[in-house]
């Protein structure tokens, strides 16, 4: 999720099924797979919900550190 969000995917965009492709093709094209192996891995994130929003507030950028 760390690596998506620093390719600038946002919440709502990360909620989707499949990354948009306008996102995708600001990326190198050498990043496309592991930009969707990453994606794919979001799926047992969106299935537990508390997990989720979890996983969003730590990969905010606007987190603050200790």
């Amino acid at each position: 999720m760390r690596r998506l969000r620093a390719d600038g995917f946002g919440e709502r965009m990360l909620a989707a099924s499949a990354p948009q492709f306008a996102m995708m093709r600001r990326l190198p094209a050498a990043r496309w797979t592991g930009l969707l192996e990453d994606w794919a891995e979001l799926d047992r994130w969106r299935a537990a919900p508390p997990w989720w929003e979890l996983g969003l507030r730590a990969s905010s950028s606007d987190r603050k550190e200790p």
